[in-house]
């Protein structure tokens, strides 16, 4: 039997109203209703108090109550505590799976920076050995007083890299023809042996001079 039920009994045999044991015990009406109905529990003093108005011992009144709350009141503690634990473990694998995703992500980012350095820096040397292998020549040409400086960088399949040409003075005229020169000599860039013969021709046909400096 549960304590509110034990309450409600003792006190219909006891011929007392809610409100009469509620002034013996000193609480109020509201009080006993909540007992006897088991939405609350008196503490173990006013359980001591219970057993002394109805004559009876606290193990008679409780009739084994107590301990079985205790027993509930430690099955929710050990549930609770089991599903603390669950949730913790929970947690700690969605940590740990983060973490490795995380890491994962990072290691990925840094092996393809790394693999990124190691294109470049291969890139830039291969680069610099190709530059390395051109071959470079410079001219100096003539033409009544105008010069025009020439340089010319090539591959061993004789291939032009690239070309700088400088008219170092002359008028509008001379401009528009060097520009119409440069523009041939462009025309040669597969094979830099007929842009050089084309270069030193130009300058003899036209009454000057061209020599490589």
């Amino acid at each position: 039997m549960k304590i509110g039920e034990k309450i409600c009994e003792l006190r219909k045999e006891r011929n007392l109203s809610q409100e009469q044991l509620s002034q013996e015990l000193n609480v109020t009406r509201q009080t006993i209703s909540n007992w006897e109905l088991g939405q609350t529990s008196p503490d173990i003093y006013q359980a001591i108090e219970i057993s002394k108005i109805f004559n009876i011992t606290l193990d008679e009144f409780v009739d084994n109550n107590v301990k079985d709350i205790l027993v509930e009141k430690v099955n929710k503690t050990e549930k609770i505590a089991s599903e603390t634990m669950k949730n913790i473990k929970i947690l700690f694998i969605i940590i740990i799976c983060f973490l490795v995703t995380f890491l994962i992500i990072n290691l990925s980012i840094l092996l393809k920076k790394i693999k990124d350095d190691n294109y470049e820096q291969a890139l830039q040397q291969s680069y610099q050995q190709y530059r390395a292998s051109l071959n470079t020549k410079k001219f100096l040409g003539t033409i009544n007083g105008n010069e025009c400086k020439m340089e010319i960088s090539y591959d061993k399949e004789f291939r032009v890299d690239g070309t700088h040409f400088n008219l170092i003075s002359g008028d509008k005229s001379t401009v528009e023809e060097f520009n119409r020169f440069y523009d041939k000599a462009k025309s040669y860039t597969n094979d830099s042996r007929k842009m050089i013969e084309f270069i030193k021709q130009y300058f003899i046909d036209n009454d000057g001079e061209c020599h490589e400096i």
